[in-house]
C-alpha cells in the first residue's frame, strides 16, 4: 500500500478571515510586504510565493492541477514556523483534490493519476495547463467536462483575516456553462491539512476542540465564523485558520472534519462515523483532513458561478503563564456592518495540577459591544494539566468613525494567578467605490464616416473605503445611439479592489446612426453594496452625409489605361436611408469607353446580394437593368427595397464592366439618382444642377495585350 509520509496537523483557512501571527501580549505590527512573485521552479510544478507563504501547483502529467501550501517565513515574530507545510504535498502535490458533481455524475478536477486520491476518475479534458497569470500574481488551470461545462481553478495570495498580512492562499473555482442547456453543478473540495509536523492537532471550532469525525451542516449565521488549528497554545508549531463565512467567501453547505484515508477513496459521499478518531483508515497514524461541500445548483446556459475558499495562517495574541491566555479575532472590522464579529479566547493550564474554577472575562472598549444575549464572563470549570479550553463571543461594531481599539480577555482560577491577553483591532470604513467616466466630447466625420469609430470610453473605479471591495463588476450602458463594438461585452469583471486601488476599464463604442448629444453611463456593483450612483457622459455624434460615389473596382489601375483594357466601376452608397424603390442613371463617354457585354456588363451591387456588405434581408427586393446602351454611353437601373445602407457603412448599388475603346479623356458619372419610401416620398435625390460624382478616365492609344482583363470583341 502506498503510504504518505508521517505528518501530524491539519489546517484550513478560506475566506477573508484568516491569518498568521501568534504574538505575545498583542497582535503583530504590520511588516513590510512585497507582492507575491513566481519563484524559479523545478520541472513539474508552478509556484507562487512571498515572504510569508507559498502555493505549489502540480504541472506534471500525473495529478495535474493539484496543489500544496506551506509557509516560507511564516509569522514574522517567530523563527520556528518557517518552511512548515499547511496543505500536504510539498513539491509533489497530489493528496488534496476537488470533485465536480455535474448532473448527478462525479468527475475529478485536474489530470489523471495513478495515486490513490481520486485515482479512478472519471476526469475531464484539459483546457488550460497550470500557468502563472495576472503578471505573476496568480496561478490558473482549467478543465472541461461533459455538457461544455468548464471549471477554472485560480490560486493567489491574499490578506489573512486575523493577521492582516499576505499570508493566506485564495482558492477560487469558477464554474462556466458554455452549453445552450442548463446543468446542475456542485463541488467537493478536500484539503489534506497539515500544520507543521503535527497531523493530529485538534480543530478549534467554536467552543469545541474537534479531534474526531465531526460535521457542520447547513452553514449560516449559527455556524462559527472561523476555526483554528494548533497543538499547544504555549508552544504552537504553526497556527492555522479556516473561515466559513464573511467577506467574499462562499459559505459551504456542509463541512466535515475527518481522516484523509476515507476521503481519498471517494468522490462525493464517504465513510463518515461521528466520534471516530483521525487515524488514517486501515493504519495507525493520525491524518486529519477537511471536506467542504457545495451542493449542486442549477447553472443556466451561458452563466457562471464562483466559489471562493481562503486557507492560510491564523493569528493569536498569547500571554504566557500558568494560565496561558490566547486571544484571537479579526484584524479589521467594518463600521456599520450588520453581521457580528467572532472573538475567541483560549486558556491552557501549563501547571502540574488541575486549575480549578477557571473563568474567562472579555473586556471591550468603546466602539465594540457584546451582541444581544452574550455574557462577558464564561465559566470554564476545571482545566487539567496541559489541557486547553476555549470561549467564543459574538461582538458588534458600534464605532461611528475609523479608529483602532484594544480588547482583552482575563483568566482567573481559585488556585492560579490571573492572566490577561490583549489584542488590537482596526475599525475601518466600509468599501466605497467612486467612479469616473471619460470619453471624447464629440467625434468628427472624415470621408463620409465617423472618426474615430469605434471610439474609446474609459471608466476609472477607485476604492475609497477602508477594506477590500469583493466581486466588483462594471457595465457600460448605452441606451440609444451607441453600441459596444462587435466581439466585446458591456460587462467587465474586476474581482477584488483593495483600499486605495484604482482600476481603469476600457470599452470600444460605435455610433448606430442617431445624431446629437448621445448619453452613456457606467453601472458598478460589488458584494454587499446597495444601489450605486451611476455617472453619465454624453458625446456629440454629428449626422453623416448621404453619398453616392463612383469608384474603380477590379482591374482598375488608375490613369493612362491602354485600349482594350477592361475594368470594373462600382457605384457606391454611404449612409443611405431606408427606401422602397429607386432609380439610378449612369453615363460614360462612348468615344473612350464601352460596355464589355451589353446588359450583361451591368450587375447588382452587394446591397442587393444576400449576405453582401451592407445587405439586409431580401424582403422581395429586385434589381432591374432598364437600359444598357454602349453606343449612347448610358445605363439605367431600377431597384426595389426595402433596402438601405446603415449610417457609418457603405455598400455597392451596381457594378459596370467597361473596356477602353479609344484614346482620350472621359469619365463615368452619375446623371441622376432618386430613392423613395413606401409612401412615395423622396428620401434622397441626386442630380443637376449640383455637382455630380464621377470617375475620370484617361486612355492612351496603345493597345493592351490580349488576355485576362482584355477583350478584342465588343457589342
Amino acid at each position: 500500500m502506498l503510504r504518505k509520509k508521517p505528518r501530524l496537523v491539519t489546517l484550513l483557512a478560506f475566506l477573508p478571515f484568516l491569518a498568521l501571527p501568534a504574538l505575545v501580549g498583542g497582535p503583530v505590527a504590520r511588516a513590510a510586504e512585497a507582492p507575491a512573485k513566481p519563484n524559479p521552479s523545478p520541472g513539474g510544478v508552478v509556484r507562487l510565493s512571498n515572504e510569508f507563504i507559498q502555493v505549489v501547483v502540480n504541472a506534471s502529467p500525473d495529478a495535474t492541477g493539484r496543489f500544496s501550501v506551506s509557509t516560507t517565513g511564516g509569522n514574522p515574530d517567530r523563527a520556528d514556523d518557517d518552511n512548515r507545510p499547511l496543505i500536504y504535498g510539498g513539491e509533489e502535490p497530489w493528496t488534496s483534490f476537488t470533485t465536480v458533481r455535474l448532473d448527478g455524475q462525479n468527475y475529478v478536477f485536474g489530470g489523471a493519476t495513478h495515486l490513490p486520491a481520486g485515482r479512478g476518475g472519471p476526469f475531464g479534458t484539459r483546457v488550460t495547463a497550470p500557468r502563472l497569470v495576472e503578471n505573476g500574481q496568480g496561478i490558473e488551470a482549467a478543465w472541461q467536462f461533459p455538457g461544455q461545462v468548464e471549471v477554472i481553478q485560480r490560486l493567489g495570495i491574499t490578506r489573512g483575516h486575523t493577521t492582516g498580512l499576505l499570508d493566506t492562499v485564495r482558492i477560487e473555482y469558477v464554474l462556466v456553462n458554455h452549453d445552450q442547456q442548463p446543468h446542475t453543478v456542485g463541488l467537493r473540495i478536500v484539503l489534506d491539512t497539515m500544520a507543521g509536523s503535527n497531523d493530529g492537532a485538534p480543530f478549534r471550532v467554536g467552543e469545541r476542540a474537534v479531534e474526531s469525525d465531526t460535521s457542520l451542516q447547513g452553514v449560516g449565521r449559527s455556524t462559527p465564523e472561523f476555526f483554528q488549528v494548533f497543538d499547544s497554545l504555549s508552544r504552537p508549531a504553526v497556527i492555522a485558520q479556516g473561515t466559513l463565512r464573511g467577506g467574499e467567501i462562499t459559505p459551504p453547505d456542509r463541512v466535515y472534519f475527518t481522516n484523509w484515508g476515507v476521503l481519498r477513496e471517494s468522490l462525493w459521499d464517504f465513510d463518515f462515523k461521528p466520534g471516530r478518531t483521525f487515524e488514517r483508515k486501515g493504519e495507525y497514524e493520525l491524518d486529519s483532513a477537511v471536506a467542504l461541500f457545495y451542493e449542486p445548483q442549477p447553472l443556466a446556459a451561458g452563466a457562471s458561478r464562483s466559489i471562493v475558499v481562503y486557507y492560510g495562517l491564523g493569528g493569536i495574541s498569547i500571554a504566557p503563564g500558568q494560565l496561558a491566555v490566547g486571544l484571537s479575532g479579526p484584524e479589521t472590522a467594518i463600521i456599520g456592518q450588520n453581521e457580528p464579529l467572532t472573538i475567541v479566547s483560549y486558556v491552557q493550564n501549563t501547571g502540574r495540577g488541575d486549575a480549578r474554577s477557571v473563568k474567562i472575562r472579555l473586556a471591550l472598549p468603546d466602539g465594540l459591544e457584546l451582541a444581544p444575549g452574550e455574557q462577558a464572563e464564561r465559566d470554564l470549570g476545571s482545566i487539567g494539566s496541559g489541557a486547553t479550553k476555549q470561549a467564543v463571543w459574538s461582538v458588534r461594531v458600534t464605532a461611528g468613525a475609523p479608529t483602532e481599539v484594544t480588547y482583552s480577555a482575563r483568566a482567573e482560577a481559585t488556585n492560579a494567578e490571573p492572566n490577561t491577553a490583549r489584542r488590537t483591532m482596526r475599525l475601518v470604513a466600509p468599501a466605497r467605490l467612486s467612479v469616473r467616466l471619460r470619453g471624447p466630447a464629440r467625434i468628427g466625420v472624415v470621408d463620409g464616416r465617423w472618426d474615430p469609430s469605434p471610439f474609446e470610453v474609459v471608466g476609472s473605479v477607485t476604492n475609497e473605503g477602508g477594506v477590500e471591495a469583493y466581486g466588483v463588476s462594471a457595465q457600460l450602458v448605452t441606451i440609444y445611439g451607441l453600441r459596444i463594438a462587435p466581439g466585446a461585452s458591456a460587462w467587465q469583471y474586476v474581482g477584488t479592489l483593495r483600499p486605495g486601488e484604482t482600476v481603469d476599464l476600457s470599452w470600444l463604442v460605435t455610433p448606430t446612426g442617431v445624431s446629437g448629444n448621445v448619453p452613456y453611463s457606467l453601472k458598478v456593483a460589488y458584494q454587499g453594496a446597495g444601489e450605486q450612483p451611476v455617472p453619465t457622459n454624453t458625446v456629440v455624434i454629428p449626422p453623416l452625409p448621404i453619398q453616392i460615389l463612383v469608384k474603380g473596382g477590379a482591374g482598375w489601375t488608375g490613369q493612362g489605361l491602354a485600349v482594350g483594357k477592361a475594368f470594373n466601376v462600382e457605384i457606391l452608397a454611404r449612409n443611405l436611408p431606408p427606401f422602397a424603390r429607386g432609380r439610378i442613371d449612369v453615363a460614360f463617354d462612348p468615344a473612350v469607353l464601352r460596355l464589355v457585354a451589353g446588359a450583361l456588363s451591368v450587375d447588382r451591387g452587394t446591397l442587393f446580394v444576400a449576405g453582401g456588405e451592407g445587405a439586409q434581408e431580401e424582403g422581395g427586393s429586385s434589381f432591374t437593368v432598364e437600359a444598357a446602351d454602349s453606343e449612347a454611353g448610358r445605363v439605367t437601373v431600377s431597384v426595389a427595397g426595402p433596402k438601405g445602407v446603415p449610417a457609418g457603412q457603405a455598400a455597392s448599388l451596381l457594378v459596370l464592366r467597361l473596356a477602353v475603346k479609344g484614346a482620350g479623356a472621359g469619365s463615368v458619372r452619375i446623371q441622376s439618382a432618386e430613392f423613395r419610401d413606401a409612401a412615395g416620398q423622396v428620401v434622397y435625390r441626386l442630380g443637376p444642377p449640383g455637382p455630380l460624382p464621377e470617375l475620370e478616365v484617361t486612355a492612351t492609344g496603345k493597345a493592351a495585350p490580349l488576355g485576362k482583363g482584355s477583350s478584342s470583341k465588343g457589342p
